[in-house]
């Protein structure tokens, strides 16, 4: 199961997309596989997955491999703009962010800089990455 310090990072991308009502994809990558996840205004319309050994996922089963499988150590890529046509979550940001152990009425704050292209591959930078809030 996700745990708050352990996705930081995904607590934190998710929660600006929900604060700044974002439309667009957030893409995570680790060694072995990558997910995006796309916005409309702040909410989650649509999930890919796709791993190395030939899995190529969408909509709820790519959300739950995500979900299941992210590492420690991910790379999350700079912003994307781009619109899917594709609607196949039925979930809210809210429950997005409960999903990878976040309290969806608090904000999150990532004590240490996220940065684009971000890796946590040092056990030490969960502790730094902790989750606090205002």
């Amino acid at each position: 199961m996700a745990t708050a310090t352990r996705h930081a990072t995904m607590l934190h991308e998710i929660s600006a997309a929900r604060d700044e009502h974002r439309s667009g994809a957030l893409d995570v990558e680790w060694d072995g596989a990558r997910a995006s996840l796309f916005f409309v205004f702040g909410q989650p319309s649509h999930a890919t997955f796709e791993s190395f050994d030939g899995r190529d996922l969408s909509g709820a089963g790519a959300l739950s491999a995500l979900v299941e499988e992210l590492p420690l150590d991910f790379r999350v890529a700079p912003w994307r703009r781009i619109m899917v046509t594709e609607d196949t979550l039925r979930c809210t940001v809210n429950d997005l962010l409960a999903l990878f152990g976040g309290d969806a009425d608090e904000p999150i704050i990532v004590t240490a800089p996220a940065g684009n292209g971000h890796s946590r591959s040092e056990e030490h930078t969960s502790e730094l990455q902790s989750r606090q809030y205002l």
